[in-house]
């Protein structure tokens, strides 16, 4: 393998005379801190890898979707569009739950819709 560092090396320095790194973006500038606390230890690296590649898995982008429809919920100005928006935030949890092996806690999303409801008591 010392022959493959030593290649991606000299590659490395090569671009670095030829200016071909210059101007990237984010050049200079620390990379942005992720959070990954959703995500259990012994999945990181592969959820990392995939989206690295551009590819969701498909218990993030529920969780996105979540998101999506707990403020639509929050932000409707009708009745009518809330409770849609309701009735797609439990159907996203169903869905989220029905994804066996993954690491959801239909307590903290009992909770998190609780919240949400009384939010909207609110207003």
């Amino acid at each position: 393998m010392l022959i493959f560092e030593r290649l991606a090396e000299k590659k490395i320095l090569e671009a670095i005379e030829n200016g071909e790194l210059d101007s990237l973006p984010g050049q200079g500038k620390p990379l942005p801190e992720e959070d990954l606390s959703e995500i259990p230890e012994t999945q990181r690296m592969a959820y990392k890898i995939l989206k690295n590649a551009g590819f969701m898995p498909p218990e993030l982008e529920l969780r996105k979707q979540i998101h999506e429809a707990a403020t639509d919920a929050e932000t409707a100005q009708e009745e009518q569009h809330r409770k849609q928006a309701l009735k797609r935030l439990h159907c996203l949890f169903s869905r989220l739950d029905s994804l066996g092996g993954c690491s959801t806690n239909l307590a903290l999303q009992q909770d998190y819709l609780d919240l949400v409801l009384s939010r909207l008591d609110r207003t």
